[in-house]
């Protein structure tokens, strides 16, 4: 008799894993899914290891194993498994990360009845089960259908066994279909992602490329790395322009050189485009993509490819991570500070940055880093532990042509110039643009180049205020203030996604004197048009991202130059490599500086550095213009300067005196509920259970504060409380606690908030 541990369906974190018998007549794979009995029904499972013998007395048997067979190989159970550990997640929700898309949440409970039964049925039962005499659903949902005598007779069908309770999976047929197809296509060298795409080059690749000499360190010292086969963590810290790029296409060559395979991660989705242009300039036909807005079949088919080893090179978001890409060599994380790679929500709440460091490992594989304004924690560990690599390219490169023969290069980033906002409206200007701003974006525009805006806030304006009682419009779900969205005339919860009427009324005093106040990427666009009529302007943040799935048009016809000006949110910042781009304004710099959480300050000087790196990024000078009402604050002072080396050195002695990442570690507990002295007194019977474990095992290291109400107190209806742990290991204590399902567990969170 053989017996499988099989991660289950359900929100359990110990134990990880159930033991049950496999039955003769089943083959049974470790990474394959199953069907298993667990509490009066069957639910999904994942098999993690086949034994043949167990120290049990009574076992079940698997009810059901997927024809398909094994999804997953020992690698990826060993990455989930840590998943599961570090982040205090179930097990095979961790698992379901790496299944092909649309694999999970598959058990379907159906009703079939027998041919005998059907004499004494009545008629909404017949009707409800059909002509094949099958029910697909569970039994109360057929019972929903019925009348009460005939909800009676159907206790009696079952009671009697005529009709029996059975379980499969859902789309049975279409994964196998799925599966056929991506066989019969394996002899067939087909990109069925690039080839209908545009991302076919012009001009092929020939390698008459020099290096700089920084790029050249750095691109021997990395190909070493990859050589030894042995794991390595790197950092490529290198200035905006300064062709970081260049030295990822070195250290892919090599890795390909070697017959290994490369994973590439970008933080949007919306900068494949640019990416994949570039790989398949240089390695035509072994380039793929993956992320989640790619359309299901599309979807699933790429995770196959990926699965028969038809590709060396996968690009994509954080999910991409989870890919079943073999025989890795490198993992790149291009942008590295970004936060889109942690994941806020649902479970698990991993750092892709983290979880790639782990799975490079376990693979012997060289992890790159890179960034022009690093994650403080990644730059610490490299400047000052030296656990990580750093390599430098502290100079901006200028290339001629797209085969260029030599690079000149020099330190001029971008010029940049700080406008103070206090003395605009001194002055008597009460626009949201600066002098220096307008006549900027004139003479730009003049000289047919190209302008970025950057606006921190999405929409028309940012906030709407009573007249009649000052009451500013919030979410009645969520206590956020509401944002005026001009193109479809409705107030939206940014949080949330709730929207309301334009005929709000305020829920203070019901007055329906409304005034709008600051302003987002709608109002920006309408007032710059205002300014210059002619000029065709393009608006590019999430509500457009959302509306194309995928790399929006908007920045497309940008980078083709059929718009001068962007006028955008963050995203405008991720890595925009635009030659033509030799203005940039920040039209509001302040805006999050003095959110009250500790890395607001880290993550305004990235935004406003990488913003204005977008600037002079081909042969013609950059100039950037910050608008601000605190033109003296440091991190407006240091990140217009783009001295990221000064910026470091004032915000790591912050943290060292406050006892911060990267001088400590963090857990966020927060707990939800819609009664709100509920959950304010479940926090604090929390806070007080978790003091008891402190002084019992005397992990006096570790700092508890709170309960207090969250940052967004209210969301989505629920009342919302956080404790934060915080010392060398946090962790400690968190495994000692039985913490409840209506808690978030949060490790390493990117904020307090």
């Amino acid at each position: 008799m053989l017996y499988a541990e099989v991660a289950v369906d359900a929100l359990i974190l110990e134990p990880k894993t159930y033991t049950y018998s496999i039955p003769k007549d089943m083959n049974i794979s470790v990474g394959q899914m199953v069907q298993v009995p667990l509490r009066n029904k069957f639910v999904d499972g994942i098999v993690t290891e086949v034994k043949d013998s167990v120290d049990l007395s009574y076992i079940k048997p698997i009810y059901k194993c997927d024809d398909i067979g094994a999804l997953l190989n020992s690698h990826q159970i060993y990455l989930a498994r840590w998943i599961s550990d570090y982040y205090f997640t179930s097990f095979y929700t961790c698992l379901v990360l790496m299944i092909p898309p649309g694999f999970s949440n598959r058990s379907q409970q159906y009703l079939q009845a027998h041919e005998s039964s059907t004499n004494d049925m009545p008629e909404d039962l017949f009707k409800a089960l059909g002509k094949k005499l099958k029910f697909k659903g569970n039994i109360d949902q057929l019972k929903k259908l019925l009348s009460k005598d005939s909800v009676i007779i159907l206790n009696k069908l079952i009671k009697s066994k005529n009709i029996t309770v059975e379980w499969d999976w859902v789309n049975k047929t279409t994964m196998l279909d799925d599966l056929r197809v991506q066989r019969l296509s394996e002899a067939v060298d087909v990109n069925p992602v690039i080839d209908k795409t545009k991302f076919r080059p012009k001009n092929i690749y020939t390698d008459d490329f020099i290096l700089t000499d920084y790029q050249h360190k750095a691109v021997q010292k990395l190909s070493e790395e990859i050589k030894s086969n042995k794991f390595s963590v790197n950092l490529l810290h290198g200035i905006t322009g300064s062709g970081k790029t260049e030295v990822y296409l070195r250290c892919i060559e090599e890795c390909l050189n070697l017959n290994k395979r490369v994973l590439f991660l970008i933080p949007e989705i919306s900068l494949i485009d640019q990416v994949i242009k570039e790989l398949e300039m240089r390695f035509p036909g072994k380039i793929t993509y993956f992320h989640s807005s790619m359309k299901a079949r599309e979807h699933r088919k790429v995770w196959w490819d990926i699965h028969a080893n038809k590709f060396e090179v996968v690009v994509g978001p954080r999910s991409a991570l989870f890919t079943p890409i073999d025989n890795i060599g490198l993992i790149i994380i291009d942008e590295e500070h970004e936060w889109n790679y942690k994941q806020e929500e649902p479970n698990p709440r991993y750092n892709a940055r983290s979880v790639a460091m782990i799975k490079a490992e376990n693979l012997n594989a060289t992890v790159l880093l890179g960034s022009a304004t690093p994650d403080l924690i990644t730059y610490h560990r490299a400047k000052v532990m030296g656990s990580i690599n750093m390599h430098e390219l502290p100079y901006r490169i200028s290339d001629k042509s797209m085969n260029r023969s030599s690079y000149s290069w020099s330190d001029n980033l971008a010029d940049v110039e700080v406008v103070d906002m206090k003395e605009e409206l001194q002055n008597g200007n009460t626009s949201i643009f600066s002098t220096s701003l307008l006549d900027n974006i004139n003479q730009t525009a003049y000289r047919d180049e190209q302008i970025i805006l950057l606006v921190n806030r999405r929409g028309t304006s940012v906030s709407l205020r009573c007249q009649h009682c000052s009451e500013i419009v919030s979410c009645s779900s969520c206590n956020a203030v509401l944002t005026y969205h001009s193109s479809i005339e409705k107030l939206i919860c940014h949080l949330c996604n709730r929207k309301y009427n334009t005929n709000y009324k305020c829920s203070k005093c019901e007055s329906s004197d409304i005034k709008m106040l600051g302003f987002g990427t709608q109002r920006v666009v309408s007032e710059i048009k205002e300014h210059f009529p002619d000029l065709l302007v393009s608006r590019w943040d999430r509500d457009i991202s959302q509306e194309n799935r995928h790399d929006p048009e908007v920045l497309r016809d940008f980078s083709n130059g059929n718009a001068q000006i962007l006028v955008g949110t963050q995203m405008v910042a991720k890595g925009l490599n635009i030659p033509n781009v030799t203005l940039v304004g920040i039209v509001l710099a302040d805006i999050g500086l003095f959110i009250p959480d500790y890395r607001s300050s880290e993550k305004i000087f990235q935004l406003i550095y990488q913003v204005v790196g977008r600037s002079g990024r081909g042969e013609k000078p950059g100039k950037g213009i910050v608008q601000t009402y605190f033109p003296d604050n440091y991190v407006i002072d240091l990140a217009s300067k783009q001295d990221f080396s000064s910026f470091y050195e004032v915000e790591a002695k912050f943290r060292q005196i406050h006892n911060l990442p990267p001088y400590s570690r963090i857990v966020k507990l927060v707990y939800s509920h819609f009664d709100p002295q509920r959950a304010q007194k479940e926090a604090e019977r929390m806070k007080r259970e978790l003091m008891q474990i402190r002084s019992k095992w005397d992990y006096w290291y570790i700092d508890i504060s709170g309960p207090v109400p969250s940052f967004y107190n209210k969301l989505r209806g629920k009342y919302r409380w956080q404790i934060i742990l915080r010392g060398p290991n946090p962790r400690d204590i968190i495994n000692r606690v039985k913490i409840s399902d209506n808690w978030i567990i949060d490790v390493d969170p990117l904020s307090f908030n």
